[in-house]
């Protein structure tokens, strides 16, 4: 991907040369949990467009270009042009997304014994709240804490998964020294699946850069 040097696109080159290789690479069964993910306006006319790249008959710059057109006329705050950069965490965010829920963050209280729902996701992307572990396995299932609606006191941000996702992506958001484990062994329902790492994608000197494994 040739970085759009007017229009910043280094979040979408990032994103997307990540999303072409699981998509160009996976095995079918995996590949298939994949375009479970895919199902947004956004990320719909991609499986086309990299059948398109792979082929040779269409440009991966346009592919990307067409997505960022569609994402910036839904939320041109968001997803600008110009000499900025969107957030990869948002383009995450509103690209990758399933028909159902994924996981839900809950609170559950020790001091009054109130349970607060949070919210539920359909995106992959783990968000994380202040003092979230810094450790990708133990963030799997522990977001952090926040204060509680009740009684105001620091309470532990649960994450219970509804399914096995088959991705997931952490936003550390200006975290420092986070562990990540090539693999990572989760239970879901008595079944234990395991979740390798692929890449990382970093802000470095306001461009992104993505670091293959």
């Amino acid at each position: 991907l040739v970085w759009n040097e007017q229009h910043w696109s280094c979040s979408y080159d990032a994103f997307l040369t990540v999303l072409y290789n699981l998509w160009h690479n996976l095995p079918l069964s995996p590949h298939l949990e994949l375009m479970s993910i895919m199902v947004s306006e956004y990320a719909r006319p991609l499986v086309p467009g990299f059948a398109n790249v792979r082929s040779g008959s269409r440009t991966f710059e346009s592919v990307r270009d067409e997505m960022r057109a569609r994402l910036h006329r839904s939320d041109p705050n968001a997803f600008p042009y110009g000499p900025r950069f969107a957030s990869v965490t948002e383009l995450l965010s509103t690209v990758l997304t399933s028909r159902d829920t994924l996981y839900t963050m809950k609170l559950g209280c020790n001091s009054c014994g109130v349970q607060h729902p949070l919210s539920s996701f359909t995106s992959p992307v783990l968000l994380g709240f202040e003092g979230v572990p810094l450790n990708t396995h133990d963030w799997f299932s522990n977001s952090g804490t926040t204060s509680c609606g009740s009684c105001d006191t620091r309470t532990p941000v649960v994450v219970e998964w509804t399914r096995p996702p088959p991705l997931v992506i952490f936003s550390p958001c200006g975290l420092q020294n986070v562990e990540t484990p090539l693999h990572i062994a989760r239970d879901f329902d008595g079944s234990s699946l395991s979740y390798s790492l692929c890449a990382a994608i970093f802000l470095c000197d306001n461009h992104y850069v993505t670091y293959f494994v």
